[in-house]
């Protein structure tokens, strides 16, 4: 019998090393981010997200539910999904959020404002980006 655990680090490792972590989240138009109430309930809600190279980052308006989970650091799974966020494509993951780098942050605001724009530019002024990391292994 082959032993499963070496079968899944290869997978994962396969999974790195070929397209990145995270590459499977550009199969849609934003994220299906899940994350899990105080008692146990599992909330998910579609957020603006981009792939850049083998990491991941979101957008959450300031002091929402998804922003007050995403702070404090606890697992969540993410899912690339429809406009609507009632499709998901592919297998969900796991990831570890944390806030983006100060050097980072106006480069990865940029980038979500220019994949995500509005008319109105002072919708993205109340909102917070934060790094998907992949939660086992380094960044």
């Amino acid at each position: 019998m082959p032993d499963r655990s070496t079968t899944a680090a290869r997978r994962h490792h396969e999974d790195t090393a070929e397209d990145g972590y995270f590459a499977f989240l550009a199969q849609g138009k934003y994220v299906l981010l899940t994350t899990d109430r105080p008692k146990g309930a599992p909330v998910s809600v579609r957020v603006p997200g981009i792939v850049d190279g083998d990491r991941a980052y979101v957008r959450v308006r300031s002091r929402s539910d998804a922003d007050k989970h995403l702070r404090q650091g606890k697992l969540v799974q993410v899912a690339a999904c429809d406009g609507l966020g009632l499709v998901s494509y592919g297998m969900p993951r796991y990831a570890t959020p944390r806030p983006v780098p100060a050097e980072d942050a106006e480069r990865v605001a940029g980038q979500l404002s220019a994949t995500y724009p509005s008319r109105w530019g002072f919708l993205h002024r109340g909102q917070d980006c934060y790094q998907l990391l992949v939660p086992y292994g380094p960044a």
